[in-house]
């Protein structure tokens, strides 16, 4: 009863906007804003003349915009970087861009080592790829 409750009730919160939650959801949810708020204080450090827009949650558009469309992040926590298909996805979807943009994918991958994850961001040279080791910002 306890996992069922943890998987499908919804007793828990998001973390940002307080919408019901199962608890894997929010679990989830909240690793995935960690992966943001780190990516938009990097990206603020080293665009510091550029303004932000910050989609936090499932939603339609980037994860991180400037507001002037030239900087662009995708961002992610997953337990594997083939989880999902997530990486894949981003990458797809960030190459769509003008190469004029810059693209960065941050995300949070615990259990890759790193030439499992090396082998995948090298077929993207157009992409900056951040993967964070830890939350302490």
């Amino acid at each position: 009863d306890l996992f069922a409750d943890i998987k499908f009730n919804k007793f828990g919160l998001d973390p940002i906007d307080g919408t019901p939650l199962n608890f894997i959801e929010q679990l989830n949810q909240m690793f995935s804003d960690l992966v943001v708020l780190y990516a938009v204080e990097e990206l603020l450090a080293k665009y510091p003349n550029k303004q932000f827009e910050v989609n936090f949650g499932a939603r339609a558009g980037f994860d991180i915009q400037s507001a002037d469309k030239t900087v662009v992040a995708e961002c992610f926590a997953v337990t594997s970087v083939n989880s999902n298909g997530k990486l894949r996805e981003d990458t797809k979807k960030l190459m769509k861009l003008p190469a004029d943009v810059e693209k960065y994918i941050y995300f949070y991958s615990q259990n890759d080592v790193n030439e499992k994850i090396e082998r995948v961001c090298i077929s993207y040279s157009k992409i900056t790829f951040v993967r964070i080791k830890n939350f302490a910002i």
